[in-house]
């Protein structure tokens, strides 16, 4: 951040500088170029670029190392979009590969501009021109990886709600670094001392100073400069932080006229009645010579403190370094890097600590990222870390996001950015300002489900593991005392009827018998029917819903029922009885709407009515003794009907040769659940195809879930999750929408149902 902010002060002071100059050259005649020239040998980038594009417009051909050293200085100073035009000029032009790492930056200032497929493409045409094994190729192989699924990080935002902070804490010029106090929010800012921009004093006009907005009723109030003991006009002050009880401040401070920007860390007190000390550099130990330090940050523990700072000291990866001192008993302790797996060849900035969670949040320009600098974190603490990891999209944007901190509840604080809606004087990308941000807080409670993708031949496999399925009616049931084959009542209506007459059938069952047979025969008929007839009703409502599955992938399917009857009646007259059982069973499937598109179609029945030829010999057959030949578990085992076959056929025998789409259903259906906060609903997609699956899109037509894809590519016969969130808060009433999912070789519609 050290360079980001020196850039901001020198942008600002530019676009003041460019006025005068302009006079200047209608005075003189001097050439746009060698203003261009002269501006940049100052150290004002902006004024340069401005001349630079003037001479451009005079002339427009000019050599392609000009191109390039232009579009390097507009990426410095962050004007995204002219970096890119001119990138793109040298990069067409350049034949022979004189400027082999204009790709690369072309690729970087593509992410800033939100063109993350250029970019990767950018980055590929750098590699397949550069063969050395540099740095750049090292990041470039980090940055292909990040971009590969760039779509699923972005929408990988649920619980992040990010907003700007009021006009009385941002303005037009830069805002960052900002903290919550007892009296108000602390900040950073870069801006003018007074409002004569033409003051001789230029280099004074702007200078940086720690701020706060006080807690108002309305919120927060206007924001003033805060003690000048700490804001002394000598220099720059910013980048500080406080002690657990705010009674210490750490910060960072520049000499306004020191053009190598070199910082130092000091410190300041403050009294009951509200008065800072005179603020103490820290010893050398921190304060390197001939280095910058900067960005501290006090983490404070029970047996020491750990001060981590910003620095670009000798002994560092690169750029700017994260190291860090112990604190104990005032004795400051010789710095230390943060480590490799911290700090790159790039910079590092802006280190926070969460104690809570032992994660180091800090910003980088060189770790894979989605724009400039992206807030990072990892796990761990001194010298000893995991993996880093991107604090994700919304935190982050393709512009740079820095200073990141949590306030006391661990879910909620600040960070700064000059992304696209930030205020800005001049260009668009030129100042940061500071944004709060919301997390969701560990209470949340989570209900996830799975609907898992089967196919024809697992559908078939798995339902031919439970055949045969044996359903049972009771006596002459359905339509009773009738010669007719067919029926229109469904099974689940004649066994809801059978279930009724449990009592009955222990009564009957029971009758005549000595008080232990009885308990018994009663205990009997209840196991019968809970262990045989309703759990044959359960068998089969699986079978259903697998049934759906395998119609619903375009197979054929032909079932076999077998029906039987007891000996009771002649058997023309059961044979007729078990084709009406069958029947049932074909109504309770066929009744239901999801079904008819299959029905004579690609759904068909085989009924195989036995009649009374297989019953049992031991079976009762003697009307006028009802006990055994209704009520006795032995003749109710015989009134049955028995799935005893489930085939599954490929529509045409087809076989799949090219990448197809099985998704796990074409209906979802998410139920409101009491104490329930978020909804995480994976759904399986399956490629039952022999060549790779790519999910180009996935997009709802409901805007209370979130989609988020595991893996875009998918292998043959392998699989991915469709993970499907919503919050309790989102859904009321009833809702249905469609998930739209597109694929190189098909589109699937899924209804989604919140209820």
């Amino acid at each position: 951040m050290l360079f980001v902010l020196d850039m901001k002060r020198k942008l600002i002071i530019g676009f003041l500088l460019i006025t005068a100059c302009v006079s200047a050259q209608e005075v003189s005649k001097t050439s746009n170029l060698a203003l261009a020239q002269y501006w940049e040998k100052t150290g004002d980038i902006l004024a340069a670029t401005y001349f630079y594009k003037e001479a451009f417009a005079e002339q427009p051909v000019q050599p392609i190392n000009r191109y390039y050293h232009y579009a390097d200085l507009c990426r410095q100073i962050y004007h995204y979009s002219e970096a890119e035009t001119y990138y793109e000029k040298v990069c067409q032009s350049d034949s022979i590969n004189s400027y082999p790492q204009a790709w690369f930056y072309l690729s970087l200032v593509q992410k800033n501009n939100a063109k993350y497929s250029q970019a990767t493409a950018s980055l590929k045409k750098y590699q397949q021109t550069n063969d050395a094994n540099d740095i750049l190729q090292q990041r470039t192989i980090a940055e292909l990886a990040f971009l590969a699924n760039i779509e699923e990080k972005i929408k990988d935002t649920l619980w992040v709600q990010v907003e700007k902070a009021p006009t009385k804490i941002n303005t037009e010029y830069s805002e960052f670094n900002a903290y919550d106090h007892a009296e108000g929010i602390y900040f950073s800012a870069l801006r003018p001392l007074s409002d004569n921009k033409y003051s001789n004093l230029i280099d004074q006009y702007v200078i940086t100073q720690i701020y706060v907005a006080p807690y108002i009723a309305q919120g927060v109030g206007e924001a003033y400069s805060i003690s000048s003991k700490i804001n002394d006009s000598r220099y720059h002050n910013c980048h500080f932080c406080f002690n657990k009880d705010q009674s210490k401040i750490y910060f960072s401070r520049c000499l306004v006229n020191d053009k190598q920007t070199r910082y130092s860390i000091w410190t300041s007190t403050i009294d009951d009645n509200g008065h800072w000390s005179k603020p103490q550099k820290l010893n050398a130990t921190i304060n390197q010579e001939q280095s910058s330090n900067s960005n501290p940050y006090l983490l404070e523990l029970e047996q020491y403190d750990i001060l981590y700072f910003v620095s670009d000291r000798a002994g560092g990866y690169g750029g700017k370094d994260i190291w860090y001192s112990i604190i104990e008993n005032e004795e400051i302790s010789e710095p230390v890097n943060a480590g490799a797996k911290i700090n790159t060849a790039g910079n590092e900035t802006t280190p926070f600590y969460q104690l809570s969670t032992h994660r180091l949040y800090f910003s980088s320009d060189f770790h894979p990222g989605f724009g400039g600098m992206d807030i990072f974190y990892s796990e761990g603490e001194l010298s000893s870390w995991s993996e880093v990891k991107n604090a994700g999209y919304l935190l982050n944007s393709p512009a740079n996001e820095t200073h990141f901190v949590f306030n006391e509840t661990d879910s909620s604080g600040y960070f700064s950015s000059n992304r696209k809606g930030s205020f800005y004087y001049g260009e668009e990308s030129c100042c940061d300002d500071i944004y709060s941000f919301e997390l969701k807080p560990d209470t949340l409670i989570y209900y996830c489900d799975t609907l898992l993708a089967i196919n024809h031949e697992e559908i078939e496999q798995n339902i031919q593991q439970l055949l045969p399925i044996t359903l049972y009616f009771h006596n002459d049931e359905p339509n009773p005392r009738s010669m007719d084959t067919t029926t229109t009542i469904d099974y689940k209506t004649t066994l809801q009827q059978y279930v009724k007459m449990i009592g009955i059938y222990q009564a009957e069952y029971s009758k005549g018998l000595k008080d232990k047979e009885r308990g018994q025969a009663k205990q009997d008929i209840e196991d019968f029917f809970i262990q045989k007839v309703e759990y044959g009703l359960q068998l089969l409502d699986q079978v259903k819903q697998w049934l759906l599955i395998d119609l619903q992938q375009g197979n054929d399917v032909t079932m076999t029922v077998t029906g039987f009857a007891s000996p009771l009646f002649s058997d023309k007259y059961n044979t007729n009885l078990s084709s009406r059982r069958i029947v049932s069973f074909e109504n309770y499937i066929c009744n239901q709407p999801e079904f008819k598109p299959y029905i004579g179609k690609t759904l068909h029945f085989i009924r195989q009515p036995k009649g009374k030829s297989l019953a049992a010999k031991y079976v009762s057959d003697n009307p006028n003794d009802k006990r055994n030949s209704v009520y006795s578990i032995s003749a109710a085992l015989e009134r049955r009907i028995q799935l005893t076959e489930y085939q599954s056929i490929p529509s045409e025998n087809k076989k799949y040769l090219s990448a197809v789409m099985l998704p796990a259903a074409k209906t979802i259906t998410i139920k409101k659940q009491k104490n329930i906060d978020v909804y995480d609903f994976c759904f399986e997609i399956k490629n039952i195809g022999n060549e790779e699956l790519i999910i180009n899109s996935v997009t709802s037509t409901l805007p209370e879930i979130k989609l988020l894809l595991d893996e875009k590519i998918i292998k043959p016969h392998g699989n991915t999750l469709l993970h499907i969130y919503c919050r309790q808060s989102d859904f009321f009433n009833r809702k249905t929408g469609i998930i739209e999912i597109k694929s190189n070789t098909q589109k699937e519609d899924i209804e989604v149902i919140l209820e």
